[in-house]
Formats: C-alpha cells, sequence, structure tokens
C-alpha cells in the first residue's frame, strides 16, 4: 500500500471511529427501566383500577380510567381544559387502556395512532447492550488504527504542515476519547433539600452507665447481669456521653447533615416515671446545643430498646399502664428539647424488639417456656405471645404523637420499622403463601397500623389462636387518627421463605444466607430496599419515607486496622449499591427524603458486644481513639456533591 492510500485509509478509519464516539455519547440510551415502570403501572391498573386512581394526581386520570373501566375506550372526557392535564389523560389512555380492555401487559404497548409495533423491551435492552459493547472498544481501535496509518502513510520528507495536522488529529482523538468516556459515567443526583446522616443508639454509644444519676435499663441487667453478651457489656461502649464534642466535631468534619440519636430513657428519668433527673436532661441539652452549633440537626429516638429496669419490674410493656409511662416520658422530652429538636421518631424497630429480642429473652428467663433456638423462627405461640407487647407499643406510638400535636409544636414525628421484602423460594403457590405470612409478620403487622390505623386481618387471625392480643374499644381510632409525619424504614436484608409443614414458625422455613462472605444481617441485596421502597409508596398512599437505618459489617477482614488504616472495600460497595438503590426508587417516584447511614462510629452491636463492626470510624474499644476508615472518604464525598457518578 503506497504512502497516499495508507492516508486515506487511516482518515477513514479515524472518522468512522469519530462518528461511533460520537453516537455513543450523542445518542440517549433508551430507558427500559422507565418501560418496565409502566408496564407495572398497567399491572397495577389491571389488578385494581380504583386504587390506582386514588394514588394518582388529577382527576383527568380518574375520568380516563373510569371512561375506559365503562368500556368506551374511543370517547375520552378528560374534564379538564388545562393543556397539561389533558396530556397526562392522554398518557395513561396510552398506557393503561390495554389492561382495562383485558389485554396482556406483559409487552410495552404502543398507541395505534402513533403506527408502532408491540416492542420487546427485554429484547430492545439486550441488543442496546450489545451494540454499545460493541462500540466502547471499536471506536477507540478505529481512530488509533487510523492515526498510525496517516502517520505511517506521510513521506519520509513529510511538510511541517502535515504534521501539524497529524498533531491535531491525535490531540481530537484524545479529546473525543475523554469526552465520550466521562459523558458515559452515569450521575446519580439527589433532590436539592435531601438529607444526608448518621445514627445511633444511647445504649450502644453513650457509656456511663451508672453516673450522672442514671437509672439502670434492661440492657444493664441482660450484660451485667445474665451475660447475654458472652460477659462483655456496654458500661463504657464507646464514652460518648464524655466524649460527645469530639464525636460531633468529627461528624462536621466528615459532612453530616443530621445525626440521629436515641435519649435513654433511664437516664433522664432514673425509674421510669415520677423524678426528673436533671443532671441527665443536661446532658441532651448540652448534645443538641452542640450539633446545632456545628450545623448538624439533631434527630432524637424516644425509646432504642432500653427500657428502664425499674418499669420492667412492674410488667414492662406488657402491662398496659406502658402507654401512660411512655408518653409521660416523651411529654417530658418535647418540652425540653422541642424548641430546638424538628425531627422526632417515637419508637425504633418494633419486630426486633417487641417481637424478636422481648420474646427470646422471655422465653430464655421464663422456666416453662423452651429456649428459642432461631429467634427469627420461634414458635408460633411465643411470638404470638408478644403481639400484646407491640400493640402497646403501636398505643404508645400513637399517644406521643397526639401529644406533641398538641404542644403545637412545628417539627415533624415518625417511627422507624425494620422492613423486609419477602421473596418465596420456589413459584409454588404454598411457598408464595409462605412469604405472604412472612412479610405479614414482619412487615405488614407493622405497617398497617402505623399508615392505615388497622391490623392485617390474616396476621390478627393467626396472633388470636394463641391468645388476647390485647385491642381494646377505641385503641383501633387513636392510632388510625394519629398518622405520622413520615415513616422511618431501616434496611439491611431480604427475607426468603418457603413452606415447611413441620416448621412450628407458622409453617415458615427461612432459607440461609447465600452470600459467599456474609454481612452480619444478612443477604447483601440492594434491590430489596428498592422493592420495599416502591412497595411501601404503592400500597400506604406515598407517604414522605427517611431510610434511618442502612449499612453492614463484614468482619474482621473488611475491617482490620492496618497500619493505622481500614480498607473497608465491601461496606464501601455495599453503601453505594443501596444508595444507588435509593436514587432509583426516588426516580421511579418515590418521596424518600433521607438517608442515615448505621452507624457513625463502631459501637457495641447488642448480644455481639464489640465483635461486629458497623462503623465509618473504627473506634479502640481500649484507647477510645477514633480513626476514619475508607468509606467515610466516600460518604464525605456523596454529601458534598449530593451524590455521586
Amino acid at each position: 500500500m503506497n504512502f497516499l492510500k495508507k492516508r486515506r485509509v487511516g482518515v477513514g478509519l479515524f472518522f468512522v471511529g469519530a462518528v461511533l464516539l460520537l453516537a455513543y455519547w450523542l445518542v440517549p440510551v433508551p430507558d427500559f427501566e422507565e418501560l418496565k415502570r409502566r408496564v407495572s403501572v398497567v399491572e397495577d391498573v389491571r389488578r385494581d383500577p380504583i386504587k390506582f386512581c386514588r394514588r394518582s394526581a388529577g382527576d383527568c386520570r380518574h375520568t380516563v380510567v373510569q371512561t375506559l373501566r365503562d368500556g368506551d375506550s374511543r370517547n375520552y372526557n378528560f374534564g379538564q381544559t388545562d393543556p397539561d392535564e389533558i396530556a397526562i389523560g392522554a398518557e395513561i389512555v396510552l398506557w393503561v387502556a390495554p389492561a382495562i380492555k383485558g389485554l396482556e401487559s406483559e409487552r410495552v404497548w404502543q398507541a395505534e395512532q402513533g403506527g408502532r409495533r408491540i416492542l420487546d423491551y427485554e429484547q430492545q435492552a439486550s441488543d442496546d447492550r450489545t451494540l454499545r459493547g460493541i462500540m466502547v472498544p471499536l471506536a477507540p481501535f478505529l481512530i488509533f488504527v487510523g492515526l498510525w496509518l496517516i502517520r505511517a502513510g506521510g513521506s519520509p520528507k513529510r511538510s511541517k504542515t502535515g504534521g501539524n495536522a497529524t498533531h491535531s488529529l491525535t490531540i481530537a482523538a484524545i479529546m473525543l476519547l475523554s469526552a465520550s468516556f466521562a459523558c458515559s459515567r452515569q450521575t446519580f443526583t439527589f433532590p436539592e433539600d435531601f438529607v444526608w446522616g448518621t445514627a445511633t443508639a444511647a445504649y450502644q454509644v453513650e457509656g456511663a452507665w451508672n453516673e450522672g444519676g442514671k437509672g439502670r435499663s434492661v440492657w444493664d441487667t441482660y450484660t451485667n447481669d445474665l451475660n447475654f453478651a458472652g460477659g462483655e457489656n456496654a458500661n463504657v461502649a464507646i464514652d460518648q456521653y464524655h466524649r460527645y464534642r469530639e464525636d460531633v466535631a468529627l461528624m462536621s468534619e466528615m459532612g453530616i447533615q443530621s445525626y440521629r440519636f436515641s435519649v435513654a430513657w433511664a437516664r433522664v428519668l432514673p425509674d421510669g416515671t415520677g423524678q426528673v433527673n436533671p443532671e441527665g436532661l443536661d446532658y441532651y441539652n448540652r448534645l443538641v446545643d452542640e450539633l446545632l452549633a456545628a450545623g448538624i440537626e439533631p434527630a432524637v429516638t424516644l425509646f432504642h430498646w432500653d427500657l428502664p429496669q425499674a418499669l420492667a419490674d412492674r410488667g414492662g410493656w406488657r402491662n398496659r399502664e406502658s402507654v401512660e409511662w411512655f408518653d409521660d416520658y416523651a411529654k417530658m422530652m418535647f418540652d425540653a428539647l422541642g424548641d430546638r429538636v424538628d425531627t422526632w421518631i417515637t419508637f425504633n424497630e418494633p419486630y426486633i424488639d417487641a417481637i424478636i429480642i422481648e420474646g427470646s429473652f422471655h422465653a430464655a428467663l421464663d422456666p416453662n417456656i423452651d429456649p428459642v433456638p432461631n429467634p427469627f423462627a420461634m414458635r408460633a405461640e411465643v411470638q404470638a405471645g408478644q403481639a400484646i407487647v407491640s400493640h402497646h407499643w403501636m398505643l404508645a406510638h400513637a399517644r406521643a404523637i397526639e401529644t406533641y400535636r398538641e404542644l403545637g409544636l412545628d417539627g415533624k414525628i415518625g417511627i422507624t420499622l425494620s422492613v423486609s421484602p419477602a421473596y418465596p423460594a420456589t413459584e409454588r403457590e404454598v411457598d408464595a403463601l409462605a412469604a405472604t405470612v412472612a412479610d405479614g409478620l414482619h412487615n405488614r403487622w407493622f405497617l398497617d397500623p402505623v399508615l392505615k390505623g388497622e391490623y392485617p386481618e390474616d396476621i390478627l387471625a393467626l396472633y388470636s389462636e394463641h391468645g388476647d392480643v390485647g385491642i381494646r374499644e377505641g385503641d383501633l381510632e387513636l392510632i388510625a387518627a394519629n398518622r405520622v409525619d413520615f415513616l422511618g424504614v431501616n434496611y439491611y436484608s431480604p427475607t426468603r421463605v418457603r413452606a415447611e409443614p413441620e416448621s412450628a414458625h407458622f409453617g415458615i422455613e427461612y432459607l440461609e444466607n447465600p452470600d459467599e462472605q456474609p454481612a452480619f444481617n444478612g443477604e447483601v441485596y440492594p434491590d430489596g430496599l428498592y422493592d420495599i421502597l416502591m412497595r411501601v409508596d404503592r400500597d400506604y398512599g406515598e407517604p414522605p419515607i427517611y431510610i434511618t437505618e442502612n449499612g453492614a459489617g463484614f468482619g474482621p477482614d473488611d475491617d482490620q486496622l492496618v497500619d493505622g488504616k481500614v480498607h473497608d472495600v465491601l461496606r464501601r460497595d455495599y453503601i453505594w449499591q443501596h444508595l444507588i438503590a435509593a436514587h432509583r426508587a426516588i426516580r421511579d417516584g418515590v418521596n424518600l427524603q433521607r438517608y442515615y447511614l448505621w452507624s457513625c462510629f463502631d459501637n457495641f452491636e447488642w448480644i455481639y458486644g464489640t465483635s461486629r463492626r458497623f462503623g465509618l470510624v473504627h473506634v479502640d474499644f481500649e484507647t477510645q481513639e477514633r480513626i476514619w476508615k475508607d468509606s467515610p472518604h466516600d460518604y464525605q464525598s456523596y454529601i458534598r456533591e449530593n451524590g455521586f457518578n
């Protein structure tokens, strides 16, 4: 090939490669997730059109869907003059008409007016991925081969102009490559008012277990007297009671916007009721003031499992008087901090504490009850016996909200629930039923009263077979009248189940964690967070949602301190993946407003003591030294950028 031909071929290859890169860069990626979302909308309408209408904005949508249900799919009476509303109605017609008319909706339906055929979005997505997968390596290859041929095609005495032209083409190629790959990175930007935080609990971080007039909590008893944490206790924990200024400064450096902490009930009311401990109350006043001075919003959880021992001795949450005890305590805290704290959470994870922990500990301490080998699969009669405890939690929660609003405070008040989507092991009907029951036990037993003011009938019937659930006249009316301002969601892992007739746990068997390197809190499955957020939004009236806990620990391999550093790769990946899932939910319409990472610090992890580390910050439990891991650097950048690439 002579010099001229080489140059011509080179120029041709260069421009073909450049066109491919520009096409990759400029042609938008089809939003196949949006197509799937529209298919799910069709499914929603097909299952329950009226429910869909109630959830959808605009009378126009209701009119359109109702018209279609009545069988008139040609004469659309929008009942609107607003062009935007008419457009919305037309879109609903476009996407839901086949469902109303009973057509299958496995494929994306396109309007007949557009003359388009039904398109299989999965095949489209596959074709698009294949094409783009070819373009990414091919385009740079063509560009560089083209440049090589251009240079090789130059004569030995090529002119300065020719050399400059080749040099210019090289620069242009580099610029095209840089722009293409920069623009191909996906950006995840959160809403402007999105809040980034971290969370802890009093017993896990404060220490000072018998200082400043504090009374005993049940967890002081569990760990010091009953050895429920393998000989360890949280008498010192990470000593935040004395080191709160240092910890607030550390959070401020990290860019944390809100700190969710809990009040130790026994620190402010040593006997649970009666005489207030001013020294304990002063601690929380100082902590709140320190946070505000650092530009960090305090978010206060009133109860995070540490019931005063004095109240446990009076029957604890089984005693219906506990509703009054909690309401008096809550009012005291509202009066003390309500002028500066605008975010309140009544209870943390009633399923975990009221059902799982109290149920298994109650069985362990009662000689008439056989021990519970697996707290998450306790015998039906033992778990049903805890239903009255959880009902008293719901009553106390409602009373506290009522009191808060009667005081005329301007903040928001909600509750934090542990949620976990339940997936059947197979497509068998019996496994699907097992998943429905598991979902009811874990999720609906709490979501329904909090957001609907009622208990799910199927689980209420199961529990009632084993005894009194404690529901009295007026209870459900009180709960229904005091809906939360927001729902706190704690998500760590999904639940996978199969039907097992021999299981004493309502005929359910829970599957083992399939992960090769399991996290402490179960299977790492970010799609579970997306699924549960979408489900809560769909089934419970689109409530404002805060993710009040999400995080992970993987053991020494991921949390080893070497030369003053902790390279927690698995935790970094866990956080990143779950934030992507949260962003997907926001994009798909969920009113998700906050994300609180669990946890800012390694702390005392309940019955596991100091052996399980969840923190962004490594804590030496002997010296109390705080050391940043790698993960807080990521989190710091996410907060600063309000998202990530």
